[in-house]
């Protein structure tokens, strides 16, 4: 991703800061459209953005297998050199909430 692009939707550099909308204007700016709508479902955030793994695309949005495969690696080119924690990774479903974080500490 350019900086021309980032400041073309007003992003933070760090990914991992960024808020649902910011996330959704990154898949716009980057012609993912057909992910906003499942990742605004959601409320996928920039550090959920950055967890998702081709599996889990696949769960919100079963596109073709190519376009899932662009995202993830548009996705790995924001992600830098130091993978985010996999605890980070998005959930899915009634089930997913504070519980799973409560246990972990």
């Amino acid at each position: 991703l350019s900086r021309s692009a980032m400041a073309a939707v007003s992003l933070p550099h760090d990914p991992t800061t960024w808020a649902p909308q910011q996330v959704q204007a990154w898949l716009r700016e980057n012609s993912f459209q057909e992910f906003v709508v499942p990742f605004a479902t959601y409320s996928f955030n920039g550090q959920q953005l950055l967890a998702f793994s081709a599996e889990g695309l696949n769960k919100i949005c079963p596109s073709s297998k190519e376009r899932r495969k662009q995202l993830i690696k548009a996705i790995q080119s924001i992600n830098g050199p130091s993978p985010i924690s996999p605890s980070l990774s998005p959930t899915f479903g009634a089930s997913a909430g504070a519980d799973g974080a409560a246990a972990a500490a």
